[in-house]
């Protein structure tokens, strides 16, 4: 990430990337069944962590690929099911007796 001028904006868009597909991975449910949502988190996990990781700026910038594919795929698809089936997700506490 020591690149001086406009270079840096390339390289802080890559660890910006990464850093949210590894929230991703952490936080978002991409599967109704828990061995897919489980086994697609690990997947995405693991290429954000190379797109952060990998010192050959070329393998990281390949490496952003599924994870914009993957952070695109539940923006598409799956925020709004998150949203309706937990309501915390969806900004209203839940209630527990």
């Amino acid at each position: 990430m020591i690149k001086p001028g406009l270079d840096q904006l390339g390289a802080a868009l890559l660890v910006l990337i990464a850093t949210i597909g590894i929230t991703f991975s952490l936080q978002a449910r991409f599967a109704d069944r828990r061995a897919p949502d489980v086994a697609l988190r690990l997947v995405l996990a693991a290429f954000g962590l190379l797109a952060l990781l990998d010192p050959d700026t070329a393998v990281a910038s390949l490496a952003c690929l599924p994870v914009l594919l993957g952070i695109g795929y539940w923006l598409a698809f799956r925020r709004n099911l998150s949203a309706a089936g937990n309501p915390q997700a969806a900004g209203t506490p839940a209630l527990e007796l």
